[in-house]
């Protein structure tokens, strides 16, 4: 399964859930990753992000993407890293 995955955590947990998620998804920006994803390690994610997060003030986003690599960029080309 494709993920694009994005996330809004409290400033003292950016750094850790960065952590998980780069475990899992390719880096896309700011807190925007991607990725092929087996069922395993979607649930894996979802359970290292929720025991992370405070989920009275962060949230977690997935979106299940059908087709991998069918997006396109407008302005900078994305490239993965800063």
């Amino acid at each position: 399964m494709y993920f694009v995955a994005a996330y809004d955590v409290d400033e003292q947990r950016v750094g850790k859930m960065l952590k998980i998620f780069r475990k899992y998804l390719t880096w896309v920006q700011n807190s925007v990753f991607e990725g092929e994803l087996t069922e395993a390690q979607y649930e894996a994610l979802k359970a290292e992000a929720a025991d992370l997060m405070d989920p009275d003030y962060d949230s977690v986003i997935f979106w299940n993407v059908r087709a991998s690599g069918g997006g396109g960029v407008v302005g900078l080309p994305e490239t993965g890293a800063r």
